[in-house]
């Protein structure tokens, strides 16, 4: 079973403290961070080996993605294969726009045997609500 490491980015005390606690007692390891400053460590760090990947649509990855991201959008029908052509064994961070289609796709990236997988939670509008930048 792949490694699900969540990061969990909300700006509100109370949301972050139940989303955690939830994750938590489904055996998910969580990061948290009110101001995003785990998800910004993890980036800033820049591993040489971890891969930032969008699964949003190529529409919404043009209008604003993390620093180096890559884009295999969710809805389109290889999207499992283009999965299977990446790395498995390096660490990956994905999310979408509000974490729904992350969440979908962290069973498929398992059934595949990807090693580490962060997903952001409540994708890219919690980095936005954090006041987190992206690039275009």
């Amino acid at each position: 079973m792949t490694a699900t490491k969540v990061l969990v980015v909300d700006d509100e005390p109370t949301v972050r403290e139940v989303v955690v606690g939830y994750l938590r007692r489904d055996g998910h390891d969580v990061a948290e961070a009110g101001d995003g400053t785990v998800a910004l460590e993890l980036l800033d760090a820049d591993p040489p080996d971890l891969v930032v990947l969008d699964i949003r649509t190529p529409e919404e990855f043009a209008s604003g993605h993390l620093a180096n991201a890559i884009n295999i959008d969710y809805y389109a029908d290889d999207f499992e294969s283009k999965l299977a052509e990446l790395d498995l064994e390096v660490p990956y961070v994905m999310y979408c726009n509000s974490g729904n289609r992350s969440s979908n796709a962290l069973p498929v990236m398992d059934s595949l045997g990807f090693a580490e997988v962060y997903e952001l939670d409540g994708g890219i509008q919690a980095w936005y609500s954090a006041g987190l930048t992206v690039e275009q």
